[in-house]
C-alpha cells in the first residue's frame, strides 16, 4: 500500500468557541480544510475567525493508521458535546458526509441538537426528550396564535414568551407607543389640518373632515370599510358588493359610489 504523510488536526471557531477535529492523508499545506458541511460553510463565510492546530504529524503512514489516530482523539469528546461544542457529529473517523450514514434515531438526535432552543435547554440540564417536548408545545402555541387570512386578532392572545419580550422592550424603550398617552381632540384636529395629504369627504349625509368623523355619525360601517368604498368611487356596484357594504343596497346596483354622493372635497367646502 502506498505510504504518504498524514496528520490529525483541530480547528477552532473563535467566534462561536466551537471546534472541529479531523485527520488527513497528505501534506499540511496542501489546502485541505475538512469534510464537515457545517464547518466548511462557517469557514468559507468567515475564514479569518478560524485557527488550526496540528495535534499529530507523520512523515509516512497508511490511511488506516491516521484514521485510527483520529478516532483516538475523537474518543476524548463527550457525547453531549457533539454538534454543540464540536462540529463533529460522530465519534468515528468516517470522513465525507457523516450524516448520511447515521441511523434514523441518530439523525433525529442530530437535528434536535442543531435547534438553538433545544441547545439552550440542554445547557440548563434538561433531558433531550423533555427539551423536544417543550419546544414542540411552544411551537404549537405560536402557530395557533398566528392570525390566518380573513381572521382578526379578537380573542387571540400573545404567548407568555412574546409578552415577556414586549415588556422588556418597553422598559428599554420608554418612548415606545408614547407610553400610553394619546392626543387631545384639539391636537388631533391641528394634526389633521396640517397634513398635506389629508382628504376630506363628501357623503349623502354631509361633508366630513375624515372617515373617522363620518363613522362616528354613521356607525354602521367601520373606517376601513369606508376607505374601501372610496378606493373604488368609479366602479359600478354589483349585487355582491351591495350585499357586503352596509352603506349600499340592491337599489344601488348598476350605479357608482360617486353617483350616490360619495366623493373627496376641498377642505374649504367642508362645513365645520
Amino acid at each position: 500500500m502506498r505510504m504518504k504523510s498524514g496528520f490529525v488536526y483541530l480547528w477552532k471557531d473563535c467566534k462561536r468557541n466551537k471546534y472541529y477535529l479531523g485527520s488527513h492523508s497528505g501534506d499540511i499545506n496542501d489546502g485541505y480544510l475538512g469534510s464537515n458541511k457545517k464547518f466548511l460553510s462557517a469557514y468559507k463565510s468567515r475564514p479569518e475567525t478560524f485557527r488550526r492546530r496540528i495535534l499529530e504529524f507523520y512523515d509516512s503512514c497508511e490511511n488506516s493508521f491516521i484514521r485510527n489516530r483520529e478516532e483516538k482523539w475523537l474518543s476524548l469528546i463527550r457525547p453531549e458535546e457533539l454538534n454543540i461544542k464540536y462540529y463533529n457529529m460522530k465519534i468515528f473517523a468516517s470522513g465525507g458526509d457523516i450524516y448520511s450514514y447515521l441511523s434514523d434515531e441518530d439523525k433525529r438526535i442530530s437535528r434536535l441538537k442543531s435547534n438553538s432552543k433545544i441547545r439552550k435547554l440542554l445547557k440548563d440540564g434538561i433531558d433531550l426528550d423533555l427539551a423536544e417536548k417543550i419546544v414542540l408545545e411552544e411551537n404549537i402555541k405560536i402557530k395557533s396564535s398566528k392570525k390566518k387570512p380573513g381572521e382578526t386578532w379578537t380573542g387571540r392572545n400573545h404567548t407568555e414568551s412574546t409578552k415577556k419580550k414586549q415588556s422588556i422592550y418597553r422598559l428599554e424603550n420608554p418612548t415606545y407607543g408614547h407610553s400610553g398617552k394619546t392626543h387631545s381632540d384639539k391636537s388631533k384636529l391641528q394634526i389633521g389640518l396640517k397634513n398635506p395629504n389629508r382628504k376630506s369627504i363628501s357623503t349623502p349625509i354631509g361633508n366630513f373632515y375624515s372617515v373617522e368623523d363620518y363613522c362616528k355619525s354613521n356607525p354602521i360601517i367601520t373606517p376601513n370599510g369606508l376607505r374601501l368604498l372610496f378606493k373604488s368611487l368609479d366602479v359600478i356596484i354589483t349585487k355582491h358588493r351591495a350585499r357586503r357594504c352596509p352603506l349600499l343596497s340592491l337599489n344601488d346596483v348598476g350605479k357608482t359610489p360617486k353617483e350616490l354622493g360619495y366623493n373627496y372635497v376641498e377642505d374649504s367646502d367642508v362645513v365645520k
